[in-house]
């Protein structure tokens, strides 16, 4: 069994407190091997459960995001999944799913920075 890893990287809205929204994520074991706060961009990681746990988990806070970058990295392939999701009127809508090589999901991290200017996992 390999160690993928999910990486969500959030910036919350403007009346959402970072702390909050980083205790409610990382309760349980979806993010549970690390979290990082960086200007106003929260990251959290965890290991294992594929996506779909995660964006889970993305969706139950997503009252309090106003752009988030999910990064799904499959430890055996060394390939990665990405979805960027934006704060639109109807709620946290997904703008785009990328898929990418590279060891830890860099070349996807790479393209979110540069089309988003969202700041990923390093």
């Amino acid at each position: 069994m390999g160690s993928d890893r999910n990486f969500l990287c959030v910036e919350p809205v403007a009346d959402a407190s970072l702390d909050a929204v980083e205790a409610r994520l990382t309760e349980g074991d979806v993010f549970d091997l690390w979290s990082d706060q960086r200007n106003d961009t929260l990251v959290v990681a965890g290991y294992g459960g594929g996506h779909e746990p995660a964006a889970e988990k993305l969706r139950a806070v997503g009252d309090d995001v106003q752009r988030a970058f999910l990064l799904h990295v499959y430890d055996t392939t060394m390939s990665s999944d990405g979805w960027v999701y934006e704060r639109t009127a109807d709620g946290l809508a997904e703008l785009e799913q990328i898929s990418g090589e590279g060891r830890y999901g860099i070349g996807v991290v790479d393209y979110v920075k540069r089309e988003y200017d969202i700041d990923g996992p390093r």
